[in-house]
């Protein structure tokens, strides 16, 4: 699972929402942190230039989500466990995604 975020504004969307085993956000390049964290207040927050740590809710209502199919979400909630499980997950329960640039 993908984020793909873009400059400008556009409402940042999911691409590849069956791929349970990646997250990532993917981010225009060429390395930029500021335009990151302008992206990243639409999901959570960022960290740096390298993650972001994103809301479980909002990653439901992005484009490209399927919140009510109930095999999509449980297959996201299998896939917050596992990173819970990893200690990716923050204090306010967001989710790491690595970020990928010149995306």
């Amino acid at each position: 699972m993908r984020i793909v975020v873009t400059r400008g504004g556009d409402v940042p969307r999911l691409a590849e929402p069956d791929d349970f085993k990646h997250f990532a956000v993917l981010a225009p390049g060429p390395v930029d942190p500021a335009s990151l964290a302008e992206a990243a207040g639409e999901l959570g927050r960022a960290e740096g230039d390298s993650h972001v740590f994103v809301d479980p809710d909002r990653l439901r209502r992005l484009p490209g989500a399927r919140p009510d199919d109930p095999e999509w979400s449980a297959s996201l909630d299998g896939m917050l466990a596992f990173a819970g499980s990893r200690g990716w997950i923050d204090g306010a329960g967001r989710v790491r995604a690595h970020v990928e640039w010149g995306q």
